[in-house]
C-alpha cells in the first residue's frame, strides 16, 4: 500500500512539476482584437455604443476582454477625442493591452453660423464676416465662404474632427491666379458661441509671390 502511495505522490509531484514549467514558460500575452474601427468619429450630443473587443491566447482557450467606456468615457455632450482601453490577461498573468479613439465633435450643421473674423499676416490685417455652410454630403465637413474678406472665389473646404478643424489642401482662385491654400486649428465653445483659431497658408502657383502665412480668428 506504502509503494502506491509514494507511486501516486511521485506521479501527482510530476504533474505539478509539468504543469509549473508549462505555465512558466507560457509569456505570450493574449492578442487583441478591437470590433469596428480603432479612430472613430460621432457627432456631438449622439449616442455611442462601444462594440468591445475579443481576445485570443496560445495557452488558453478563452480570454476576457475588460474595458474603461463608461458614460463618461467617452463624453457624448463634450467635444474631445477619448481614449476607451481594452485589457486582456491570460492565466499565466500575461497582460495585453489596445486602444480605440472615439472623437466627439461638431458637425458642419452645428458650426453652421456667420463669424466675425480677425485674420492677420505678417503685412496687415483684416477684419470682416464670413459665414460657414454645411457639407450635406459630408456631416463632419463644413464650407468656409468669405475667407480673406472674399479674396477667394469659391469656398473653402474644411474637415471637423474632436476640437480640431483642418483645411486639406485646395487650389482656390483669386482674380487671375490659383492659390494652394492649407490650414489647421482648433475649436473652443465658448457657450453660446463658438471660437476657431486657424493658422493657415496661401502659396500663389502662378505667380510665384512669397508663401503667405495668416492667422485667422473666427467668432460668433
Amino acid at each position: 500500500m506504502r509503494k502506491k502511495m509514494n507511486t501516486v505522490a511521485t506521479v501527482l509531484i510530476a504533474l505539478s512539476f509539468i504543469t509549473f514549467q508549462a505555465c512558466k514558460e507560457d509569456t505570450t500575452p493574449p492578442k487583441i482584437t478591437i470590433i469596428g474601427s480603432t479612430d472613430t468619429t460621432i457627432a456631438k450630443n449622439t449616442v455611442y455604443v462601444d462594440p468591445g473587443a475579443t481576445a485570443d491566447d496560445d495557452k488558453d482557450e478563452s480570454v476576457y476582454v475588460v474595458s474603461d467606456f463608461s458614460n463618461q468615457n467617452p463624453d457624448e455632450t463634450a467635444t474631445g477625442a477619448y481614449t476607451i482601453l481594452y485589457k486582456a490577461q491570460d492565466r499565466n498573468a500575461n497582460m495585453a493591452t489596445a486602444t480605440r479613439l472615439v472623437n466627439v465633435t461638431l458637425t458642419g450643421a452645428m458650426l453652421a453660423n456667420n463669424y466675425a473674423v480677425d485674420d492677420t499676416s505678417q503685412v496687415d490685417t483684416i477684419a470682416y464676416s464670413s459665414s460657414f455652410t454645411q457639407n450635406i454630403l459630408n456631416p463632419f465637413q463644413v464650407y468656409i465662404n468669405g475667407l480673406m474678406n472674399n479674396f477667394f472665389t469659391g469656398n473653402t473646404y474644411a474637415n471637423v474632427k474632436a476640437n480640431t478643424i483642418t483645411i486639406p489642401a485646395q487650389l482656390q482662385d483669386g482674380g487671375f491666379s490659383r492659390y494652394l491654400i492649407t490650414g489647421s486649428g482648433t475649436i473652443a465653445e465658448i457657450p453660446p458661441n463658438i471660437r476657431l483659431d486657424v493658422i493657415y497658408t496661401v502659396d500663389d502657383t502662378t505667380a510665384g509671390v512669397p508663401t503667405l502665412n495668416r492667422h485667422a480668428v473666427f467668432f460668433y
